[in-house]
């Protein structure tokens, strides 16, 4: 195995053992695992030649010390102490050492004061190096080490599975580096037990990590050749014993935070019953003496991922687990409160390391959260996920966790959180609602200026001429409890109908799609609508539309789902807004594209690239769950193709077109099930082959499926 990512460690170290006599090796990640003893072994192969008189290596956690340094007199030196008191025998060892320089090292010492009578005289020719997961005392320099970076453990996992190997899975190589933190020990015992089984890929390797965690084989067997005596679980146990109760219990409350730097505000309103001045003296004196936490700046610390497993799963061995968890759920509640009842840039700004918290916390301790707080904290973030789409929003909260996010970042989640009025209006429609919604709601309004209170129209909600507010059948000087209560009745009886809605559709669907959109609930108001045009013309078991299909569509389906989404979208999407748009691009499939945000650098997105947020999305941008449905008369053209252009992309292109065919034609057909008309199929696979370079950047099946979608709103005039 290969020494990798430390030369400047052992650089920096021998100059410390030139200028001092006592030098420390530590850790800033705090744990075992990093390579303290590992780097002490290296130092004293790499620079034996500088310690003429020899290199003692002592096992504090062995015999006694003592015992050790006679043992090593009598055994290499030749030395025959006299037959007294211990330390009387070691002061005559360092006395007659042979002359010239002198290493000793002390491996994991955990108590300084312990070793202290045993350490050699106050001689320039005696270096001591000291390996140890505490901190010592000042006089003590101390080379504090951090885990690998990213190159460093790519190259201590090559050395022991192959570059080939390597080379093969890149990228999921890069994955597991990231899932054990960049940890010495960790990717030395994954890199050995790759290479006992050379048939096991990186990616079930990484399956089985994130499945068994820390119990995984791989972290848990060492080789007898190895520099570390224990598995990764294994060398975290040994700090746990060194942890009082209190500081156990803060470890496992900081393990179910984020992986990001915790704000040490939201730690002391999840343990109230602390001290502040106690909370500090338990994560200065234990905690972060056994590096087990690191100070990331005033006020931040953070924890390492590996730590952070090993102290949840110590968390559900903890009678007081329980209440642990509601401790941080309280805190959330309290902050997501404070946020959400004034979203302003400012306040979000300030309240930036406290959002990966509030997602992590609020999705994984649900449960926790007291009947008040469950009602509306987690729908709340939720809701975020409904004005931000999923993949952004997590790239927000990560940018926020690594310290990266912009304005532009603050900018989106300000947009989500001041569209609340929406949400609270959509868990009142369908009576999801709670008191403090109701509470949350009279300020907003009461605080609003007229032209907010003027977009409540659509409730029969208006502003007379002196400033008056009339709702429904009465009228209102001021919003008050009374209002709010009438405003709630309003617009229940509305959420239970849809005005103009023919009979013979059904009402569940569409009701649900309305309070969708009415609450800002883009993306499920986007999968609905998808449901509905399949449900029209039962069509639900294949997922898609026949040409039969798209010719017969029944209009009044098209027109209740436009007029819903104009309707709480103020018109910037719908049905006819798309139609308008294509005819002004004069029906060319790509400017359409090109105008609400479908066609992108040259490409068309897919579903994972929709914008659920009516702030970034172009005019027309939505719906686009319909474009999942319109396929060339069946779904198997579109995934064939699909995986074709993937496959086809390092093939030579003559004659290769033909031959695909032919032998999926052969050999393939029977995958498109009985109902697929296969002379259909292939004339269209030989149209989309023939079409050459269009087809290769592939644009021609999303052309296709574009004009496809605008001749079944064509056929809709009132649309």
């Amino acid at each position: 195995m290969q020494f990798v990512g430390r030369q400047r460690e052992l650089s920096i170290l021998h100059q410390q053992l030139q200028d001092n006599k006592l030098v420390a090796v530590s850790a800033i990640a705090g744990m075992g695992g990093v390579g303290k003893t590992e780097l002490a072994l290296q130092y004293a192969h790499k620079y034996k030649e500088t310690y003429p008189a020899g290199i003692c290596w002592l096992q504090t956690k062995a015999v006694g010390i003592g015992t050790q340094i006679v043992g090593f007199g009598r055994s290499r030196l030749r030395l025959n102490p006299p037959d007294e008191d211990i330390l009387v025998q070691v002061e005559f060892c360092w006395a007659h050492w042979h002359p010239g320089e002198v290493l000793v090292v002390l491996d994991d010492v955990s108590d300084y004061e312990v070793i202290k009578p045993y350490l050699p005289p106050a001689d320039s020719r005696f270096k001591v190096l000291i390996t140890t997961r505490v901190q010592l005392g000042q006089s003590i320099k101390q080379l504090e080490i951090d885990v690998l970076d990213q190159s460093a453990a790519l190259a201590l996992l090559e050395s022991l599975i192959g570059a080939e190997r390597i080379q093969q899975e890149l990228n999921n190589a890069k994955k597991l580096c990231t899932w054990l933190g960049y940890l010495p020990l960790g990717l030395e015992l994954m890199g050995r037990y790759l290479n006992r089984k050379p048939d096991l890929s990186l990616v079930e390797m990484r399956q089985q990590l994130e499945s068994k965690r820390l119990e995984a084989r791989a972290l848990t067997k060492t080789d007898a050749d190895m520099t570390a005596r224990f598995g990764v679980a294994a060398t975290f146990e040994l700090s746990w014993e060194m942890l009082d109760e209190p500081a156990k219990q803060l470890g496992c409350v900081l393990s179910l935070f984020a992986l990001a730097p915790i704000p040490w505000s939201l730690v002391e309103q999840a343990i109230s019953e602390q001290t502040k001045s106690d909370l500090d003296e338990i994560r200065d004196e234990s905690l972060c003496s056994l590096h087990l936490l690191q100070r990331e700046r005033k006020g931040s610390y953070r924890m390492h991922q590996l730590i952070r497993e090993f102290f949840q799963k110590k968390l559900q061995q903890l009678a007081q687990a329980d209440e642990l968890k509601r401790g941080v759920c309280r805190a959330i509640a309290t902050r997501v409160k404070q946020i959400y009842e004034n979203p302003t840039l400012e306040e979000i700004a300030t309240a930036t390391p406290d959002i990966p918290h509030l997602f992590e916390v609020a999705g994984h301790l649900r449960d926790c959260f007291n009947d008040v707080d469950l009602r509306w904290v987690p729908p709340i973030l939720d809701n975020l996920y409904q004005m931000i789409a999923p993949d952004e929003l997590n790239s927000i909260i990560e940018r926020i966790a690594t310290g990266k996010s912009s304005e532009d970042d603050l900018q989106a989640l300000l947009h989500a959180l001041t569209t609340k009025e929406n949400a609270l209006i959509g868990r009142i429609a369908v009576g999801k609602y709670t008191e403090d919604d109701l509470q949350v709601l009279l300020r907003a309004l009461s605080t609003s200026k007229d032209q907010n209170i003027l977009q409540l129209g659509k409730y029969n909600v208006n502003i007379g001429q002196g400033n008056e507010i009339h709702i429904g059948d009465r009228i209102y000087f001021e919003w008050n409890e009374e209002a709010i209560q009438k405003l709630v009745e309003v617009i229940r009886d509305q959420s239970n109908s849809i005005p103009l809605l023919p009979k013979e559709l059904p009402q569940e669907e569409y009701i649900r799609l309305k309070n969708l959109l009415m609450a800002g609930r883009w993306r499920e108001a986007n999968e609905t609508t998808r449901n509905i045009i399949l449900k029209a013309v039962k069509a639900e078991k294949e997922g898609w539309l026949t040409e039969e299909q798209i010719q017969n569509f029944p209009c009044q389906v098209l027109q209740v789902i436009d007029r819903l989404w104009l309707e709480y979208s103020n018109q910037r999407f719908g049905f006819s807004v798309q139609k308008r748009i294509f005819n002004q691009c004069e029906k060319e499939p790509q400017a359409f594209g090109d105008h609400v945000g479908w066609h992108i650098q040259n490409t068309w997105i897919s579903a994972s690239q929709v914008i659920y947020n009516p702030a970034k999305a172009p005019v027309g941008h939505l719906p686009w769950g319909i474009m999942s449905v319109i396929t060339m008369d069946n779904a198997a053209l579109d995934a064939f193709v699909h995986s074709l252009r993937t496959v086809t992309k390092t093939t030579i292109r003559q004659d290769w077109q033909k031959q695909l065919l032919a032998d999926f034609m052969a050999f393939g057909g029977s995958l498109l099930g009985d109902k697929v008309d296969k002379e259909e199929f292939k004339r269209n696979l030989e149209y989309e082959l023939s079409q050459d370079e269009a087809w290769w950047k592939g644009q021609r099946l999303e052309e296709l499926k574009v004009r496809k979608l605008f001749s079944l709103l064509a056929a809709c005039p009132n649309l």
